[in-house]
């Protein structure tokens, strides 16, 4: 999917210096870590929506300061596709 979003000249100034593609990429990282910290998406989503694994996507959310609050249920999720990843 595609979005155009305005952006305040302020805000502009602020986005990489480099290609459409890095600025939407920082958007994306953004809106990713925003949800997430809102309880929206899950770090195994991020990765997904970022292309990383879940391993890079718990890096990314701690070196964004937005460690992930597991819960006993996603512990429980990420720990049923660890095992699917094994056997398969």
């Amino acid at each position: 999917m595609t979005v155009t979003v305005q952006v305040p000249e302020q805000l502009a100034a602020q986005l990489s210096k480099g290609s459409d593609e890095a600025r939407s990429l920082q958007f994306l990282e953004a809106l990713a870590l925003q949800r997430f910290a809102e309880g929206g998406l899950t770090t195994k989503q991020v990765g997904e929506a970022l292309g990383l694994s879940f391993h890079e996507a718990s890096r990314f959310l701690r070196d964004h300061n937005a460690p992930p609050d597991v819960t006993a249920e996603e512990h429980l999720r990420q720990m049923m596709d660890l095992d699917e990843m094994v056997t398969a």
